[in-house]
This record gives structure tokens, C-alpha cells and sequence, in this order.
């Protein structure tokens, strides 16, 4: 799951990192649909879908994130968290890595890289 706050003026969905990373633009129609429900700076809870993370050199570029509700949360999470738990969660590793990694001397191991509404709505506008 990723929680992410909804801006209103520009319906995009962003991280709680300083300045904010947009991970998408909210479809024109579910803010229509439910724009009576959206309030700005408001935090959303999604899973990231099929489509995954799209990534540009280790620079975040969009993600497919499909709707699942209102989150519990009041704040956003980091890039780094999304990041860390969608590579986890997508390409984890082996234990054979990870004792490789441990055995290796100074190397690090880095990344490549409201009720009316519907839960599981696709939500698949990048930016």
C-alpha cells in the first residue's frame, strides 16, 4: 500500500518528501466523480498495479496505482519508502545475496531503480 496526498488545484498525488515527488495525475473523471469527497491535501491509499513504478535513471517518473480508499494516515509516504517497498515486494532477494552482500567488504547494496468511492478504481494518469 501507498498513501500519497491529493492536491487539489493540480490532481496529483504526491509523496511527503521536501519538495513533494508527483507519482501521478488524478483522472479528470474520478475527480469528477468524486470530487464532492476529495478535499485538498487529503492522503489516499493505493496499491501500486501491474504497471508498477515507472522509473527514468532512479528518478521516479510515475506509477500505475490503483484506488483503495481513504488512508488512516494524515502524512504521505517518502519516496524512499515506495521505492524501498516496491522493489522489495517486486524483486526481493535471495538470501544467497544478502550473505553475499554481508561477506563483501565497503559495498552497499543500492536500488535500480471516502465510502462513495471505489475501491480497486484504476487510477493510470502519469505525468
Amino acid at each position: 500500500m501507498v498513501n500519497l496526498m491529493y492536491n487539489q488545484s493540480s490532481r496529483t498525488l504526491t509523496t511527503s518528501d521536501t519538495p513533494p515527488h508527483t507519482l501521478a495525475v488524478m483522472p479528470q473523471k474520478f475527480v469528477d466523480q468524486h470530487g464532492h469527497v476529495l478535499r485538498n491535501r487529503m492522503v489516499l491509499r493505493f496499491h501500486i498495479g501491474e504497471g508498477g513504478v515507472d522509473l527514468d535513471n532512479g528518478t521516479i517518473k510515475g506509477a500505475h496505482l490503483i484506488f483503495q480508499g481513504v488512508a488512516r494516515r494524515r502524512q504521505a509516504d517518502s519516496l524512499s519508502k515506495i521505492l524501498f517497498q516496491y522493489t522489495a515486494r517486486k524483486e526481493p532477494l535471495s538470501i544467497d545475496e544478502l550473505i553475499a552482500a554481508a561477506e563483501s567488504p565497503q559495498q552497499g547494496v543500492g536500488l535500480s531503480v471516502h465510502s462513495d468511492m471505489e475501491v480497486g478504481e484504476d487510477i493510470l494518469d502519469t505525468t
